[in-house]
């Protein structure tokens, strides 16, 4: 086992135990139980349409980010669905190397990999950025906020082909060289600027449809805050789910869910009812794709033949 897994395994085990220790000091059954039957369940079936539509959009976008490798729609669909399944039950983010295999005999491996890991990283900063602004200045600044992310993907387009210059010639004769550069160059892929602005759209679209989602259970269990502090809250939480936890988050998200959400004076009973549905939320779109996307995916680790 590497450092990185060995320091990785640790970083869990603390994780869980803390989140535990906090959630046993906080919570009963029967407080769960009664903050659970609060909830108004009719409500909630916009998540079904928005959960179909953020999954969409993601498809999408990693189709465009491919470029100029051409994947088809249904297999980046299946390779996103996987992805979120197998990270939820495996922990080390074993699905992220699982998609990246997926994409059989169009891009090696390690290639794939940096490509996937550059979605995440956009992820985060492009949501945290947005929510932020959102929650400090209104939503008169928004436009902004917009624009400096634009502005920010072009200045990675612009300095991205200067981090892959390295020579030719110690790559051949090097493997570990080869497979970073192979990483480069998909941390740091190079799109056109059509391709870039189309990224940057429906990354914005699908930040939008999250929150909205987020708004939807959040009435469901009777909170009564702004849209600002919406997206505050989830941006938090999802950094929370970035730290290595356990699997299915179980335990860290409650607990930093409950933390953030008592910050903004949301009642016990709320905070609980909209933390187990928000988590149940998550369980479920990434069983109900994950599972049904299964047979399609050829999970066999084949040899990569790089792309050009």
């Amino acid at each position: 086992m590497t450092n990185k897994k060995i320091i990785t395994l640790i970083i869990q085990t603390i994780t869980l135990t803390v989140s535990v220790i906090y959630l046993s000091k906080i919570l009963s059954v029967e407080e769960i139980k009664l903050s659970l039957l609060s909830v108004d369940w009719k409500s909630l079936w916009p998540l079904i349409i928005s959960s179909i539509l953020i999954m969409f959009l993601y498809t999408i976008r990693f189709c465009i980010m491919l470029t100029p490798v051409k994947v088809s729609f249904k297999n980046v669909w299946h390779g996103i669905a996987i992805n979120n399944l197998y990270n939820l039950i495996l922990p080390l983010r074993s699905g992220d190397i699982i998609r990246a295999a997926s994409i059989e005999n169009k891009m090696s491996l390690t290639k794939s990999y940096g490509l996937i890991l550059l979605e995440k990283l956009m992820d985060l900063g492009c949501f945290i950025a947005i929510s932020l602004t959102f929650y400090l200045f209104g939503l008169k600044y928004m436009l902004l906020a917009t624009v400096m992310i634009v502005v920010g993907f072009l200045l990675y387009v612009l300095i991205s082909s200067k981090l892959l210059q390295i020579n030719k010639d110690k790559i051949h004769t090097n493997i570990i060289l080869q497979k970073l550069v192979e990483f480069k160059e998909g941390l740091f892929t190079q799109w056109t600027f059509t391709a870039l602005i189309k990224i940057v759209i429906i990354t914005l679209a699908l930040r939008s449809i999250e929150i909205f989602s987020i708004y939807i259970i959040a009435t469901a269990c009777n909170l009564d805050l702004s849209l600002a502090h919406y997206a505050v809250i989830y941006s938090i939480i999802s950094l929370a789910m970035a730290i290595p936890a356990a699997p299915a988050f179980i335990a860290t998200y409650h607990a930093m869910a409950l933390f953030i959400l008592q910050h903004f004076g949301i009642m016990e009973q709320e905070a609980i009812s909209y933390t187990f549905i928000s988590h149940l939320f998550i369980l479920a779109c990434g069983f109900s794709f994950g599972l049904t996307s299964l047979p399609f995916v050829n999970l066999r680790f084949k040899k990569q033949t790089p792309s050009p």
